[in-house]
């Protein structure tokens, strides 16, 4: 490896062992190669430890990322003295790149570079103060050369206008010279990819407004400069970005169209519908295709009516059916039926669409309706197309169509799904549709449990359990031979409730597995057998210590005061697992020897047992369990502790803060912290803000969360103020913190709750963020949602949660109506065709709407909802609108309705 250059570069393996040193770095360090090489770079440079720069380096190698260390915050990697004087430093100020070496997908170690940036900070500092200087020249000259150009805000306020004139052009021309120069030297390497995706990767991420300086280069007369610049518009959150995009719609060169239809599509644009709808209408195979994607993307289905006709077009058929499967409703199902009973063509892709539109509507409780609408349509030609493409599907669009195939009944589509359900992974969508079939599949799922794949046997097992008829008792009680079906069939058994399986579990309780032995008990305990008792009875003097075990346990179930006596006799028996039973179940009988029992166990018993004896403390009545609760709170063992924790709660006494206060501040095992932290919680009590504010800092994150859960339970100011700065936290932290505030109900904090939302990008914190807005359920707080729908990434999220926001509510939203966005508008729409019931007056407020795509997409909802109150609006409606396409539209879905 050649190091001519004035930069240092060190090799790692993945365990940070040396193996490459360069000569500059051994020349600033004066460390040789041959003391470095095979040594850890920790132990060569303790500092990166102690500093706690390792964290880059581990993340490096998991993550596979590229790592620069910022001057600013770090200012150096390893400590020397500079290669020159320095006026302001004094160690060596280092830019520090941290990047993984790669083979094929495996991260094999790292490869750090060094170089000594001392000099220009200098300069850059040494500018700075020129900037201070009380000569004019001096400080327009370092105005000229000052590299960061946020340096000159400050200067924009200087007493000389020449120097306030030059800042402010400096930093007006900034963004445009960099976009214009990068762009051209795009142009001049695009050859090579490497450079041309760095270039658009800093672009696209860049901190200036470039919006002006884009649209600038999108009347470039070099068409790859064009494209280019939609590529980098493509990522830009700027809102201005998609009228750009919708511009470049218009551009002459079909890859520019192209990429900008991608970057509408990314951006889930509802503005570009029309134009992309237009696009479509052409017909132009290299552009409708993309639009069709982009398209699926945004997912209105006010763009439905016009996909319909592609579908017997044969270059556009596969993509329209993939769109109309991401985003149709009942019609577009009913016409894809319609399409699948007629055609031999692209049918695998129906089949697809259908699952999903099915899965769907599954989701919001619709799930019944198409599947009837679907029993009702399907022919035998159709019916005979799902037979011999079924095994073609993928799993997952298996999953969505099987449970859309169980409102059919036909024998060879019976026989056809029953041989699929020896897959695990879509085993329980198999069994649904069986449970479906009722009876009459029984004979076929007894043939499967004779199989010789363990997956059929066990599944046939369940659904048998599920379909719950008696007549499959005898072949199930078989099955509990069989050590891999035992627990399901015993499991299948209790359901089915037969009275006839009492022997046959009785006689399982001898297993030595524990598993098996649960399941049996479980399956007794529901049979309810008269013989129950006498059996117990006889099994608490077996020989076997399972039976013995199983029968403490039984009796424990059903307080069987009978069989007392002999319990406690076997208190002294050496199997800890009998003795785990007894300290488990005695708490379920009266018998004022069992405080005793009990006590004595804590002192004597091995620690297992005595982790039973607190965790069954929660049985015993307070007077009594008290006590010893309080003695298992002295135990050696963390977890009796924390089973006692567990159990003084449920109790509540009435000097339980002061009983928790006490033991947080001796406790040293954050198994037991984090359940006190709980509890402190759920007091709810001012008092414990203190308390719980000592472990917001703590370096261990689950009890941080514990602190923030319990902070959320207690009503009072403060806990906000503590709350608030974990919502720029991320992951769990932020996710709870979220949770935290919208239990506070407090307005204030809706704008700190919006921003953490906007800033996010994972689903189940987006959700979160939400649901506190709902929880805090203030005016201001549903308007944050509305806002937030303008996002196209976070609407779908938006619509979801607007459907858990009460009626009532929603209603005085609406009373700001006429100044709501379009997209608002129509997540509005949406939320309130999910929500259903009492929603017509508010859907018929948006058909009186000025914009048409609104009056259409309140149509949509109405038809969806399919009920003579929405076909009654829309009638009426009919007779005052005025534009002849939504007159159409409301004609045809009244006709469909009615035939």
């Amino acid at each position: 490896m050649k190091d001519n250059l004035e930069i240092g570069i060190i090799t790692t393996d993945r365990n940070l062992v040396i193996t490459y040193w360069s000569p500059w770095i051994e020349k600033i360090t004066g460390i040789s190669q041959e003391n470095a090489l095979g040594k850890v770079l920790t132990e060569i440079f303790p500092e990166i430890k102690e500093r706690k720069l390792t964290i880059f380096l581990e993340e490096v190698l998991n993550s596979g990322m590229i790592r620069v260390l910022s001057t600013r915050i770090h200012h150096y990697f390893f400590s020397v003295k500079p290669q020159f004087p320095s006026k302001y430093f004094h160690r060596m100020q280092q830019l520090v790149t941290i990047s993984p070496i790669k083979e094929e997908n495996e991260i094999l170690g790292l490869v750090i570079t060094i170089k000594d940036v001392t000099p220009i900070l200098e300069e850059e500092l040494k500018l700075k103060e020129d900037l201070k200087n009380p000569d004019d020249k001096i400080r327009l000259e370092a105005v000229k050369r000052l590299s960061h150009k946020e340096d000159l805000i400050e200067v924009i306020s200087d007493e000389n206008w020449r120097v306030r004139k030059l800042a402010v052009e400096e930093l007006k021309k900034s963004s445009k010279e960099m976009v214009e120069e990068l762009l051209i030297k795009m142009k001049e390497k695009y050859q090579n990819l490497s450079v041309l995706n760095s270039i658009i990767q800093i672009l696209s991420s860049v901190d200036l407004d470039i919006i002006d300086a884009l649209s600038h280069m999108l009347s470039h007369p070099d068409p790859d400069l064009r494209l280019y610049t939609v590529q980098i518009l493509q990522n830009q959150k700027d809102k201005r970005a998609e009228d750009l995009l919708i511009k470049a719609l218009d551009d002459k060169n079909p890859n520019v169209v192209f990429s900008a239809i991608e970057g509408l599509g990314k951006r889930k644009s509802q503005k570009a519908i029309p134009y992309l709808l237009d696009i479509v209408e052409k017909k132009d195979f290299y552009l409708c295709i993309p639009a069709l994607e982009a398209l699926k993307e945004i997912k209105d289905p006010v763009i439905l009516p016009k996909i319909y006709p592609l579908l017997y077009e044969d270059l556009f058929s596969i993509y329209a059916i993939e769109l109309l499967g991401e985003i149709g409703d009942e019609d577009s199902f009913e016409i894809l039926v319609d399409y699948l009973n007629k055609n031999t063509e692209n049918i695998e892709s129906i089949l697809v669409a259908l699952g999903k539109i099915y899965r769907r509507y599954e989701e919001i409780s619709e799930g019944e309706y198409i599947g009837k609408l679907f029993r009702d349509k399907i022919t035998p030609f159709g019916l005979r197309n799902i037979i011999d493409h079924l095994y073609n599907l993928k799993e997952e669009d298996l999953k969505n169509l099987i449970l859309l195939l169980g409102y059919i009944k036909d024998p060879v589509l019976e026989k056809t799904i029953v041989k699929f359900i020896g897959n695990p992974n879509i085993r329980s969508e198999v069994i649904n549709v069986l449970v479906k079939y009722g009876k009459d599949i029984i004979p076929l799922l007894i043939e499967k449990l004779r199989d010789e794949d363990i997956e059929i046997r066990l599944s046939a097992v369940i659904a048998l359990g599920r379909i719950g008829d008696s007549s499959a008792v005898p072949y199930l009680i078989e099955t509990l031979e069989d050590e891999d079906l035992a627990v399901v069939s015993a499991g299948a058994l209790a359901k089915i409730g037969d009275r006839r399986a009492f022997e046959p579990l009785i006689n399982m309780l001898k297993n030595p597995n524990p598993y098996i032995r649960q399941a049996v008990i479980s399956a007794l305990n529901s049979l309810g057998h008269p013989e129950m008792l006498r059996k117990i009875k006889e099994l608490l003097r077996s020989e076997n210590p399972w039976e013995k075990e199983s029968a403490i346990k039984i009796a424990g179930y059903f307080g069987y005061e009978e069989c007392k006596e002999e319990i406690f006799n076997l208190i002294e028996e050496e199997n800890e697992e009998i003795r785990k039973a007894i300290y488990e179940n005695i708490v379920f009988f009266e018998d004022e020897r069992i405080p005793e029992i009990l006590n004595r166990g804590l002192d004597i018993e091995k620690r297992k047992v005595r982790e039973v004896i607190a965790k069954s403390l929660i049985f015993l009545e307070q007077e009594k369990a008290i006590p010893l609760i309080e003695k298992a709170l002295k135990d050696s063992s963390p977890w009796v502790r924390y089973y006692g924790v567990k159990s003084l709660v449920f109790h509540n006494p009435p000097n339980l803060f002061e009983i928790l206060s006490s033991l947080i501040e001796k406790e040293e095992t954050n198994l037991v912290k984090a359940v006190v932290i709980e509890s402190l919680g759920k007091l709810r009590k001012k008092e414990s803000i203190p308390l719980l504010k000592s472990f917001l800092s703590s370096e261990d994150k689950d009890l941080v969360i514990n602190a923030i859960k319990a902070l959320g339970n207690i009503d009072h100011p403060e806990t906000i103020s503590l709350l608030l700065p974990f919502l720029s936290q991320e992951g769990e932290i932020k996710r709870e913190a979220l949770r935290a505030l919208g239990n506070k109900k407090d307005s204030s904090i809706v704008g700190n709750i919006l921003w953490a939302i906007a800033t996010e990008e994972k689903e189940e914190i987006i959700k979160e963020g939400l649901l506190a807005l709902i929880n805090i359920g203030t005016k201001e707080s549903l308007k944050g949602i509305l806002s937030l729908a303008m996002d196209s990434s976070k609407r779908e999220f938006c619509v979801e949660a607007l459907t858990q926001v009460p009626l009532e509510k929603i209603s005085i939203l609406l009373e700001d109506v006429s100044q709501m966005h379009k997209s608002v508008k129509k997540s509005l729409i949406l939320a309130l065709e999910r929500k259903k019931l009492g929603v017509y007056p508010l859907l018929e407020k948006f058909l009186k709407d000025e914009d048409k795509e609104i009056r259409i997409q309140a149509i949509l909802s109405l038809k969806n909802l399919g009920s003579y109150e929405g076909e009654n609006l829309l009638r009426e409606h009919l007779k005052i609108e005025k534009d002849p396409e939504i007159i159409e539209i409301i004609k045809t879905n009244l006709e469909r309705k009615k035939a």
